[in-house]
């Protein structure tokens, strides 16, 4: 790569590519720069391998959902408490009263999303300071992996409130490990020799603005989608190692069995997280952020920067205020459709470990194959991120609407072992890449150097919001005494969603992005009007 001038954009600085001298000319990298940039690209994707979140997401939401159901009873047989759940309604004691276990199941998705949003305004507001960034990974990781491992003590049905709090703070904190893991993308996608090249080649004016932001958002997409292809392959791996403990403790052969196998389940996943995070806790490359101005205090600074720029955010970055709010309505759809699949399904296999982690190796598979599928098709026809996104989010639709009409019939709509086979094995088309196009595009509208803020105020209010979705199936599930009725719910939001983000503009948004960094007084490379 030839010398250049380098950029003024200090967040495009090529971090790992190229190092200054005293000229201030970017020059290319010894062959043991590479290395290491190499090496903390794969323990990037070894983190997101292990922390796929299969054993706070999904391993502790069924066991929480099995331990509740075999609490419960019937509430129409009397006296209250006689019946255990079967094929008529089934409710747990609940503040002097009684309520339907669908409905706290919802109640407890909601608490997690509400916690995660408490803890993101605080993270999110000094996590772009000093050095400690890095900090509030390894804590959240070590913290929700030990919240995992306490469920080796949770196996009986009179410890469904013991399950219900690990499953709420082990899920708070895995997001907070995920979500401030995530928002490192755009510059490990800066730093990887295509990007550098892409910069060189337009400071050297050999390509124009709009080809050097079509191949910077193509790298971004595809650091992200790969990324997301390891998770989902770790999801595999991790509930292939669960399915061999399940065989080996004979889980179908009775109920302590499977509660057993569950409680296992999370407790290796967790095991999983903790070993593979340690090359990433050693080969990240050191990425300061801003200062703390001298004689101030990180968290005053944080917080009144924070709420200074979310309280301006609409009028300095219009397009990224809507989309976080498209998100907020988005989010809060896709993570309560989920929750409701997973109460369907338990109902149809009878909670058995054995069958929901055969589902879970399935979605796994299906979620690694097609966000590389998506890369390659994006890559192949040129398509932006924002297009990728529209194709995700019609086929989340598309889902929501076949879990409707399992309101009126029983033949379709999450009530049949075939459909949960179909929806583990498409789920990866659609739920799988609406996620990871979901971030990139979020990418796309952040201003440089501020990515820990603002994808910790995407992670606010889309989870912080997310639990209002659950409150509502809730209460719908409360009033109707149906679970499928939040199926219709979810369509109409997923639909208005969908809908909401074609309005967005990304280019404008990356002009304001300009502006924004221009008018703090930060650098920027300051051309962008004829970006694609």
């Amino acid at each position: 790569m030839s010398d250049s001038k380098p950029p003024t954009n200090y967040s495009e600085k090529p971090l790992a590519g190229a190092q200054p001298d005293h000229d201030g000319a970017a020059v290319s990298n010894s062959s043991d720069q590479h290395r290491r940039l190499k090496l903390e690209k794969y323990a990037y994707y070894a983190y997101f391998f292990a922390n796929n979140g299969v054993g706070p997401y999904n391993y502790s939401t069924l066991l929480f959902q099995n331990l509740i159901f075999q609490a419960g009873f019937d509430p129409d047989v009397l006296p209250l408490g006689s019946q255990p759940c079967g094929e008529g309604q089934c409710h747990v004691p609940w503040a002097g009263g009684s309520k339907a276990y669908a409905s706290v199941v919802n109640i407890a998705s909601g608490l997690t999303f509400l916690g995660q949003a408490i803890f993101f305004i605080f993270l999110g507001a000094t996590a772009d300071y000093g050095e400690w960034s890095p900090w509030i990974l390894r804590v959240s990781t070590l913290v929700y992996s030990a919240f995992q491992l306490g469920y080796l003590g949770v196996k009986t049905p009179d410890t469904w409130g013991a399950a219900m709090a690990l499953y709420i703070f082990s899920n708070i904190f895995w997001a907070i490990s995920f979500t401030f893991f995530i928002a490192l993308f755009p510059k490990i996608a800066a730093d990887q020799p295509a990007a550098v090249e892409a910069l060189d080649n337009k400071n050297n004016g050999l390509i124009s603005n709009a080809e050097y932001h079509s191949k910077i958002e193509t790298e971004r997409s595809k650091t992200l989608n790969r990324s997301w292809a390891w998770n989902n392959f770790g999801v595999v791996v991790s509930c292939c190692l669960c399915l061999a403990i399940l065989k080996g403790i004979d889980a179908e052969a009775s109920i302590e069995n499977n509660n057993l196998g569950y409680s296992a389940c999370a407790a290796v996943c967790a095991g999983l997280a903790l070993v593979f995070s340690v090359p990433w806790f050693f080969l990240q490359k050191k990425r300061p952020g801003k200062p703390v101005p001298r004689g101030a205090n990180l968290v005053v600074v944080g917080m009144k920067n924070y709420w200074k720029t979310t309280c301006t955010l609409a009028a300095r970055l219009p397009q990224t205020f809507f989309y976080v709010l498209v998100s907020f309505l988005l989010s809060d759809a896709i993570n309560t459709f989920m929750t409701q699949v997973t109460i369907a399904q338990s109902s149809v296999v009878l909670f058995s470990a054995t069958d929901n982690t055969y589902f879970l190796i399935i979605q796994g598979v299906s979620w690694t194959v097609f966000p590389y599928l998506a890369v390659w098709i994006q890559a192949k026809l040129c398509l932006r991120t924002k297009t990728m996104l529209h194709i995700a989010n019609s086929g989340c639709l598309l889902l929501a609407i076949w879990g409707t009409a399992g309101i009126w019939t029983t033949t379709v709509g999450y009530h049949n072992m075939w459909e949960f086979w179909t929806y583990s094995a498409l789920c990866g088309a659609a739920v799988g890449i609406q996620w990871s196009y979901a971030q990139a595009f979020m990418g796309e509208l952040v201003p440089r150097g501020e990515e820990n803020h603002f994808f910790s105020l995407l992670g606010v209010v889309s989870k912080g919001g997310s639990w209002i979705g659950p409150i509502i199936s809730s209460a719908l599930i409360d009033r109707t005494q149906n679970a499928w009725v939040p199926f219709g719910f979810i369509a109409l939001l997923i639909a208005l969603s969908a809908f909401l983000v074609v309005l967005v503009d990304e280019v404008k948004g990356r002009n304001d992005c300009v502006g924004y960094l221009k008018a703090k007084g930060e650098q920027s490379d300051g051309v962008v009007n004829d970006a694609p």
